[in-house]
């Protein structure tokens, strides 16, 4: 089993067959070894407009992609007692980044915290700040991280061409004073933002 679980649906739209992913999903019980930079796993990398980084306690920081050395990590190399941030950056210039802190219960936008957002006329909470809560998840006394990226696939059949578009979904969950939370962000390509309505209705409210 690899590390994402995928569910796929196959459905024909205007004469072309689509392949849709809406789920990669961490599963916790499997570890996907460090891997190289192979000409496959830069093929998965060019999909991407997001590379992920994790910061640890320490000060030091674990890249999804580790050029120098030519190296691939996959979230399972991620030290889950070491963590306390989790950003994504864009590969295009300049940077943007949005990032989640798993001890502070903060979201940030380009190193912002950001507690609110507006969506239609309405101001929506973006996380929860911790303060002095007491904070229980399976990754110790932070929140646990949620990073998931729902990929779309189309394929032309009559160009024989696939074209993928990813939304990275982004957040944590924990019980926070004995009451269990979730929060997250959806992030498009284009850097538009989103919140999930419910688990089964993967819609957008645009900000």
């Amino acid at each position: 089993m690899d590390e994402f679980a995928h569910k796929k649906v196959k459905v024909k739209i205007n004469g072309r067959l689509q392949y849709n992913a809406p789920m990669e999903e961490y599963n916790p019980m499997t570890i996907k070894p460090i891997g190289k930079l192979t000409v496959q796993e830069e093929d998965a990398r060019n999909e991407l407009k997001y590379e992920w980084i994790a910061k640890y306690i320490d000060g030091t920081e674990l890249k999804q992609y580790d050029d120098k050395n030519r190296l691939v990590y996959h979230f399972g190399n991620i030290d889950r007692e070491k963590i306390k941030e989790f950003v994504l950056e864009s590969k295009t210039e300049p940077k943007f980044t949005v990032s989640v802190n798993l001890e502070t219960g903060l979201f940030y936008i380009n190193e912002k915290p950001v507690e609110k957002i507006q969506v239609d006329k309405e101001q929506i909470p973006l996380g929860l700040s911790f303060g002095n809560k007491k904070i229980v998840s399976s990754w110790g006394n932070k929140a646990k991280l949620i990073y998931v990226r729902h990929v779309r696939r189309d394929f032309n059949m009559g160009a024989g061409t696939t074209i993928a578009k990813i939304n990275y979904e982004l957040g944590y969950e924990a019980t926070i004073d004995g009451k269990h939370e979730k929060h997250t962000i959806v992030i498009d390509e284009m850097g538009h933002f989103g919140i999930p309505i419910t688990p089964e209705q993967q819609g957008f409210k645009a900000l």
